[in-house]
């Protein structure tokens, strides 16, 4: 065991996060941590890491525990740079070289640059970087699949199955939580459940959980029509009653029916869009003399849903802010049709004055839908925002309940093209259902720069890849052209790890000697994936297939280990 929580209680005014919840982290959890946007998630992460306080309750920790944490707010010393910050987040400077080559994974190539000089999306990616610097214990992450492009997500990925430690994570990524996690929580209205297994197990769990529980609901509401009826009767026919027989039903009319959560309701018009849409044609766009792209032309679908894809840097929010007006081409045109309404929503909920209220922030006191007339107020109970919180401050709001409250507002305007950039980053599960449903029904254009995999998966049919300055339309799914913008990006030359330390230390005694182990065990460990595979081809028994299937993805993940940490040594090697 890790860490006991035991009795933990914490609340904010009139909200509680969580009551009196308990549950242990033991060595080798990989834990999913899910709920709604504001239910205390974030917080959580924060007490058990020793950030924050609660009411009440404890946290007993193993002796010596290492954490390594990677939190949704993380600050730096704008003074620092990217080198001093790392270097200074480990604890063993011999770990200096791994911690560069996680920074190149992460994109973060130039170590010189200030944090000051960072983009918020970067800023993340460091606050991660510095959080997988050096080996651990217990692995603390919120949020860590947000601004990371599909190849780093990938690599995240791969990088936690193969963790030796612990986890305990915030994610909304459906397709992250299923490879990764082996346990799941829900924090749910204060209370927590929690399953060992994945995410797909854990929702059929859930949904035969909810069944039981509305069966054993109905069963009691019958039961207690019967009683009811023979107190009833019992008044007129005589003056004593079974007094065990009333306890026991007072007892059951006491219990409260199982909670339904409320959903929230997405059923906005949109504005009628005519024959002509948005043409672009011949788009040309560079920044400080690196071609971002040339030579793209596209029209619009009327009910268009367009993915588009590519590496981080690569200028896919540039292509959506060109598009959607708000940036002039440097080269080429956009044409727009009259009836074209644009709703857009950025990358970040860029909220300066958090002092601002709730309901003043939509700047609309009332939306006409297909059947009536709603107020403002009417629209935020629909998007799960209770009367409690109209009035409240955007202080008091967590991140993603900014979000939402941001979606919110583009939809109001009732556009019929929609820009959307990142939408699912720090929306919680529930949000994303209710919106790709709506955005499958939603008459007009959808077009969505995105990292969440199983989002662009469920929405778009078609894709947009940056390959270079080219930018290559494919049909299909994200998930069926991922492997082309791996092959693409394999092609380009890789930025090679610098060290983070002024004097190249070179290899170790152990590390020497473990990279000679490492060049034997690499052709042993290919020679096994091929004997596995030959072995797979002439096999029909389904036990046996799995078997061997189940004995290959393991050797596969070993030579991928063994395979990034050759590269490490031998770079470190020629480094010195």
């Amino acid at each position: 065991m890790l860490s006991s929580i035991h009795q933990l209680s914490k609340r904010y005014g009139d909200k509680i996060c969580f009551n009196k919840i308990s549950f242990t982290i033991e060595d080798h959890d990989k834990i999913g941590l899910i709920g709604r946007n504001g239910c205390g998630k974030s917080t959580l992460l924060k007490i058990i890491a020793g950030l924050d306080q609660s009411d009440e309750g404890e946290i007993v920790r193993k002796k010596e525990l290492r954490m390594r944490i990677c939190l949704q707010d993380q600050m730096f010393d704008e003074d620092k740079s990217i080198h001093q910050i790392v270097l200074d987040s480990l604890v063993d400077s011999k770990n200096s070289y791994e911690a560069s080559s996680i920074c190149t994974r992460l994109g973060l190539h130039e170590l010189s640059r200030k944090a000051s000089n960072l983009s918020g999306g970067e800023k993340r990616r460091l606050a991660l970087a510095c959080a997988l610097a050096e080996p651990c214990d217990l692995l603390i992450l919120d949020e860590p699949t947000n601004h990371l492009d599909p190849l780093m997500i990938l690599w995240l990925e791969k990088f936690l199955i193969r963790f030796k430690g612990a986890i305990l994570m915030v994610t909304h990524d459906r397709y992250f939580l299923e490879r990764v996690c082996t346990k799941m929580m829900e924090l749910d209205q204060g209370e927590l459940m929690m399953t060992q297994a994945n995410y797909s197990a854990y929702l059929v769990m859930k949904e035969k959980l909810i069944a039981e529980r509305q069966a054993q609901h109905q069963k009691r509401q019958n039961f207690l029509r019967k009683e009811t009826e023979w107190i009833r009767a019992g008044v007129q026919a005589r003056s004593t009653k079974s007094r065990a027989r009333i306890e026991r039903y007072e007892v059951l009319k006491a219990i409260a029916a199982p909670q339904v959560h409320s959903k929230i309701e997405l059923n906005f018009d949109s504005a009628r869009l005519g024959g002509k849409t948005i043409e672009a044609r011949n788009l040309g766009y560079s920044i400080s003399e690196r071609e971002l792209f040339s030579q793209f032309n596209y029209l619009v679908d009327k009910e268009d849903r367009l993915g588009i894809i590519g590496v981080n840097g690569c200028g896919k929010s540039t292509l959506m802010k060109i598009l959607s007006g708000q940036i002039p081409p440097q080269i080429g045109t956009v044409d727009y049709g009259e009836t074209v309404k644009i709703g857009t929503l950025p990358q970040e909920t860029s909220i300066e004055d958090l002092s601002i209220r709730v309901i003043d922030y939509l700047k609309s006191d009332s939306i006409e839908t297909k059947d009536e007339v709603l107020s403002a107020s009417s629209m935020l109970e629909r998007f799960l925002f209770p009367k409690n919180m109209h009035y409240l401050t955007l202080a008091h709001c967590s991140g993603g309940e900014r979000r939402r409250l941001g979606l919110l507002k583009v939809l109001m305007e009732q556009p019929n093209i929609l820009f959307l950039d990142e939408p699912t980053n720090d929306l919680d599960i529930d949000t994303l259902q209710v919106l790709e449903e709506f955005l499958d029904e939603f008459k007009g254009a959808v077009i969505v720069v995105s990292h969440d995999r199983y989002f662009l998966d469920k929405l778009c049919d078609h894709v947009l890849i940056f390959n270079g300055s080219q930018i290559i339309e494919r049909l299909g799914s994200f998930s069926e052209n991922l492997e082309l913008l791996a092959v693409e990006t394999e092609k380009k030359p890789k930025p090679v790890p610098v060290q983070l330390k002024n004097k190249p230390n070179g290899l170790s005694y152990m590390e020497k000697k473990e990279l000679t182990e490492l060049e034997k065990k690499l052709p042993e460990l290919e020679s096994r994936i091929q004997t596995l595979e030959n072995q797979l081809n002439g096999i029909s028994d389904f036990s046996e297939l799995r078997v061997i299937s189940d004995e290959l993805d393991l050797v596969r993940n070993q030579l991928e280990e063994a395979e990034l940490r050759w590269i490490i040594l031998t770079e470190k090697a020629e480094e010195s």
